[in-house]
């Protein structure tokens, strides 16, 4: 209000009183004044009838309100009451999202799916993106999940480059619209993975995507498999709840798993150290970092692993050979043996906790304090004891913020009237 009086007194009033001074001032007057005062004249007197018009309505309305005190107040209180009523009822929100030109998206495969399946899988995907009007360009990656930070041969990443701004002013090719579109499609055609589709985090580095993060964790004795029961449900359930959308986690209690155990007695009988078998190992299996050296300028990292080939099954762990202590090549499956198991691909564990990563976004439509508020509502009504949950990310950001906003305002007031 102060600065909305502020601008209508230097640009109104000033040059209107400064007319009628320079007006008093002039006894005489040229033909350049008379033509001004002519032009202006009918403006002038219609702003001084209309102010003085003003001035008498405000003074009459005032003086009767002043009769009535305790109507007013009471009407007052009433209207502020009214505001505070409004103002919770609006959606609480923290970082508006923001369209950057490009989405994320985080494909998953059943356990165990082999690479070649990923790739193919993906390859439909990248054509699917690609016939999506407002999509110029995909990025894909195989073998990895940038958004839920998993490695393994049923994870893909992809990054959705979009047209430039000016060729998406229709509602239809904004990002949100896009990532709708995206999503029904993809559920449709691609049944047999699991694609993600979030926009980029609002602040960059706050999170490698939009949308939020909630983390559940075990409090208690929970066994890997109750946890992975508990957060499937809340993923069931929040699916289906209209203000959230892409609830997912890569968490599997069950995943199969080549189980090594090397026989501690057998190897020293051998005389191989673990050092040695595990290295070995790392090496043929995966891959082993051995030392760097430059040329052309650079510095080059040599690492060893084996053919493609030869690695592809689990009679290729028995062709791995260990050399002992006293230079013989000892075969792995005298001091080893391999297993088939189910386990964890990953644990997370966060503030010390065995947790589980939950990714989600709110709903076309809804704010992020209500898809926070209808999470923290539905984990609470399926976890049981021994479990509880938090936030991270920018949902932990919002979390810390709120309640702030009395106290903001009230600062923006003192500020703005210690500035005028």
């Amino acid at each position: 209000v102060s600065t909305i009086l502020s601008t209508i007194n230097s640009l109104t009033l000033s040059p209107a009183l400064a007319a009628l001074l320079l007006r008093s001032a002039n006894s005489r007057r040229d033909p350049l004044t008379w033509s001004i005062d002519i032009l202006f004249g009918w403006f002038f007197w219609l702003f001084d009838r209309g102010f003085h018009l003003s001035e008498r309505l405000y003074i009459r309305i005032v003086g009767r309100l002043l009769r009535i005190p305790a109507l007013v107040l009471l009407i007052y209180s009433g209207l502020l009451v009214l505001t505070w009523w409004g103002y919770l009822q609006l959606p609480t929100g923290f970082i508006p999202a923001q369209d950057k030109g490009y989405l994320i998206a985080s494909i998953q495969l059943p356990d165990s799916s082999a690479a070649l399946r990923t790739r193919a899988t993906m390859a439909r995907i990248e054509r699917i993106a690609l016939d999506t009007p407002g999509v110029r360009n995909v990025n894909s990656v195989a073998g990895n999940s940038f958004v839920l930070s998993a490695y393994g041969s049923n994870f893909g990443s992809m990054f959705i480059i979009l047209e430039e701004f000016e060729h998406r002013r229709d509602p239809s090719m904004r990002s949100d619209a896009i990532v709708a579109n995206l999503r029904k499609r993809l559920q449709a055609e691609i049944p047999e993975a699991l694609v993600m589709i979030f926009p980029p985090p609002a602040v960059s580095g706050l999170g490698r995507a939009g949308g939020f993060k909630i983390m559940i964790e075990s409090r208690g004795e929970v066994s890997l498999t109750e946890l992975q029961k508990y957060t499937d449900l809340i993923v069931k359930e929040g699916n289906s709840q209209p203000g959230l959308v892409g609830l997912s986690t890569v968490y599997k209690a069950n995943s199969p798993q080549l189980y090594v155990d090397v026989d501690r007695d057998a190897s020293q009988k051998h005389g191989l150290s673990l050092t040695d078998v595990f290295g070995t190992l790392q090496g043929y299996l995966g891959s082993r970092y051995v030392n760097d050296f430059n040329r052309y300028g650079r510095t080059w990292q040599v690492k060893v692993q084996a053919d493609a080939g030869d690695r592809k099954g689990v009679n290729d762990i028995y062709r791995v050979r260990v050399r002992s202590s006293n230079g013989e090549l000892v075969p792995l499956q005298a001091v080893a043996s391999v297993e088939l198991v189910t386990a964890p691909s990953s644990i997370v564990r966060y503030n010390n906790l065995r947790s589980v990563v939950l990714n989600g976004a709110p709903a076309p439509g809804f704010s992020s304090g209500q898809a926070i508020a209808a999470m923290e509502n539905l984990a609470r009504s399926t976890l049981p004891n021994g479990y509880g949950f938090e936030w991270t990310g920018t949902a932990l950001q919002e979390k810390t913020a709120s309640g702030q906003t009395g106290f903001i305002l009230a600062l923006a007031v003192v500020f703005a009237y210690l500035f005028l």
